[in-house]
């Protein structure tokens, strides 16, 4: 069963891969794509852990917006 950050996560690499290669979930693909989705990736891994620790869950909507948060945080590097 996946959480809702990982359910996001999901939908957001399938995206990803309509749009640039399905080898993007493979491992290859352009490489500032995949090096994008690594760094969703790990981003969104320490998030979950972050919660777990603190017993915390989120709804779907404040799921979403923290999801939004890891991208624009990417984005904005």
């Amino acid at each position: 069963m996946r959480s809702q950050l990982q359910h996001y996560w999901a939908q957001f690499s399938e995206m990803m891969a309509d749009q640039h290669g399905q080898e993007l979930k493979y491992g290859g693909g352009f490489g500032f794509v995949r090096d994008y989705l690594e760094t969703a990736s790990s981003d969104i891994a320490e998030l979950e852990i972050k919660l777990q620790r603190e017993g915390l869950s989120l709804s779907p909507p404040r799921a979403r917006a923290e999801f939004e948060a890891v991208l624009a945080n990417i984005e904005a590097k």
